[in-house]
């Protein structure tokens, strides 16, 4: 049995990605000198001010950096990412004109009313 394959490059090397934001900063030596004009340097190394992670995450091929949401994959008309793994899920419901959100929730398969 295959993989799920990339549309953009054929291949089978997928990814979850998260964004993270830091803001550094670095003081400038201002003061050394009565010069107020010029090249100032530096005091100090760069420091860290913020790291925030976006709450959002993706799935994208790592052979060709192509991102998807999983509708664009064979067999395939969406993904859920979650903290134990992905869930492909099928595009089976579709082809009879049923929607996924009908059918999901408890595990013996039945009808959410």
């Amino acid at each position: 049995m295959s993989g799920v394959k990339c549309p953009k490059c054929d291949r089978e090397f997928w990814a979850v990605y998260r964004k993270r934001t830091k803001t550094e900063y670095r003081l400038v030596d201002t003061i050394s000198s009565q010069v107020k004009t010029g090249h100032k340097k530096y005091k100090g190394n760069w420091k860290t001010e913020e790291t925030t992670q976006s709450k959002i995450m993706g799935m994208r091929c790592m052979a060709c950096s192509y991102e998807t949401d999983g509708n664009d994959l064979e067999g395939c008309s969406g993904i859920e990412i979650d903290n134990k793994g992905v869930m492909f899920i099928s595009d089976f419901w579709e082809k009879f004109g049923v929607e996924w959100e009908n059918y999901k929730g408890d595990d013996d398969g039945k009808k959410e009313e």
